[in-house]
């Protein structure tokens, strides 16, 4: 991987991963709730724990699929 290839995934992942929680947080709004489970109800559920990713590993699978099969 380039250095340039490096820079577009950790810039890509950092911004979509923004959108993950933004996403995240509409769907709790939406639903008038505060926390998205009542495991780990300190950190706000188990669904913040894990909003960034559920949107950022798939970018990432595919940059990786499309850099690494060249």
């Amino acid at each position: 991987m380039t250095l340039l290839q490096a820079f577009v995934v950790g810039a890509s992942i950092s911004v979509i991963a923004q959108f993950g929680d933004v996403a995240e947080s509409l769907l709790k709004r939406d639903a008038q709730l505060k926390d998205s489970g009542s495991h780990f109800k300190e950190l706000g559920g188990i669904l913040d724990l894990i909003d960034s990713i559920l949107f950022a590993l798939p970018l990432l699978y595919y940059l990786m699929s499309f850099w690494l099969e060249r």
